[in-house]
């Protein structure tokens, strides 16, 4: 399992091992019915400026941080989409009946299409009692970030193929 706040310490290198500049967010896209929001990207800071890295550029993921497949990047600014959920504005901190979300796990996606889901959650937690958090299935606390439908429905469509 792939932890986001491991992987949000890191930076984003190029092929070459080069540092690119560091990991900001995870970007992910809104569930279907029943299943598992799909990771869709990083947003990285380079020359003052957040851009995004789309999941299919990235070769590998260790403790370093994301490594690209090839050594260009599109360095237009970030501009979210409706329904898009970043995991450390939007998910991390929320509150669930199980307490605030601290962490996000993603795993690959069972289907072997190269993608990554969100798996688990860690929740609670807390350092002035040093109590660790739990980790609870995605299922547990995917109602408390459903979308509303069209925005949901807007964010499944981009996602599409071209036919």
């Amino acid at each position: 399992m792939l932890w986001s706040a491991r992987v949000l310490t890191g930076s984003l290198l190029d092929a070459d091992g080069t540092i690119v500049g560091p990991l900001t967010d995870i970007i992910v896209s809104p569930a279907l019915a029943g299943q598992s929001p799909t990771l869709r990207g990083f947003t990285v800071r380079v020359d003052r400026r957040e851009i995004f890295v789309h999941e299919a550029r990235v070769a590998a993921a260790d403790r370093d941080g994301v490594h690209l497949r090839g050594g260009t990047v599109d360095l237009r600014h970030f501009k979210r989409r409706g329904g898009e959920l970043m995991v450390k504005a939007d998910i991390v901190g929320t509150a669930t009946p199980y307490g605030p979300v601290v962490d996000v796990g993603f795993v690959e996606n069972p289907l072997h299409d190269g993608s990554w889901i969100i798996d688990a959650v860690a929740v609670g937690g807390s350092r002035l009692r040093r109590r660790a958090p739990t980790v609870h299935p995605w299922s547990m606390v995917a109602p408390t970030f459903v979308p509303d439908t069209v925005t949901g429905d807007l964010a499944r469509l981009s996602s599409m193929h071209k036919a």
